[in-house]
């Protein structure tokens, strides 16, 4: 989402903030694993409740520290918790 960048630099294909509540709603009837990565933004958080969040420090716009975040779907998250225990400690 634009206001999620320090820069506003424009992509030759954006998506409107519609667009994104339209990914988000066809991601959330997937029945398979989703891992969505992004920056946090109020429309992904209230969408995908239920979902695990992690956070991730990165950097991004000319080496400036931001936090990346994955959201896990409950499908996903029960898969890996399945194949790896460490998983469900919470670990990452």
């Amino acid at each position: 989402m634009r206001q999620t960048r320090s820069h506003r630099t424009r992509y030759a294909h954006e998506m409107t903030d519609a667009d994104h509540a339209a990914l988000l709603d066809c991601l959330r009837r997937v029945r398979g694993m989703v891992v969505l990565s992004g920056y946090a933004t109020a429309l992904y958080d209230e969408a995908l409740t239920g979902w695990r969040r992690v956070e991730i420090a990165a950097m991004a716009d000319g080496s400036l520290p931001r936090t990346e975040v994955l959201w896990i779907n409950p499908a996903c998250e029960a898969a890996a918790r399945d194949a790896d225990p460490l998983f469900a400690a919470g670990r990452g």
